[in-house]
């Protein structure tokens, strides 16, 4: 995997849906778990390179199974973080859509599906950013 200044860990996983060990049965969303600083996301809808930053005018998320979006700014006044924070926090942007807000929430465009392929693991270690004051050092666990 990529690591991000001690920061950020990226991994890219495959899935071959019939292959030695993937039951075609198994749906590969119930093989997600669910965990705060480690997120998985469908590759392949990654549309320009990923990069974390700080929010930016007119960056959005996907909020729901219909695809439709919002702000981050909007986002962030409805989940009550406060105004100070708002621009330290960083995100994970594919251009203006942004995949994850760290310790808060993963854009429904990007998850994983019955029929993904290619799924990029992304683990948030360690700083005070995006939700979590844990130690790199100390390893920090999801």
């Amino acid at each position: 995997g990529l690591s991000l200044q001690g920061f950020l860990r990226f991994q890219l996983l495959s899935w071959n849906h019939g292959e030695a060990g993937n039951d075609r049965n198994v749906d590969i969303c119930e093989k997600i778990p669910e965990k705060m600083y480690t997120k998985w996301f469908d590759y392949d809808k990654i549309t320009t390179s990923l990069l974390l930053r700080t929010r930016r005018q007119g960056d959005y998320l996907t909020i729901d199974d219909a695809l439709h979006t919002q702000s981050v700014k909007q986002y962030m006044i409805n989940e009550k973080i406060p105004k100070a924070k708002r621009d330290d926090m960083y995100l994970l942007a594919d251009g203006a859509h942004i995949l994850w807000v760290p310790g808060h929430r993963v854009s429904r465009q990007y998850r994983v599906e019955k029929n993904t392929r290619r799924i990029l693991e992304v683990r948030l270690r360690g700083g005070s950013y995006g939700g979590t004051d844990r130690s790199i050092a100390g390893g920090g666990r999801d």
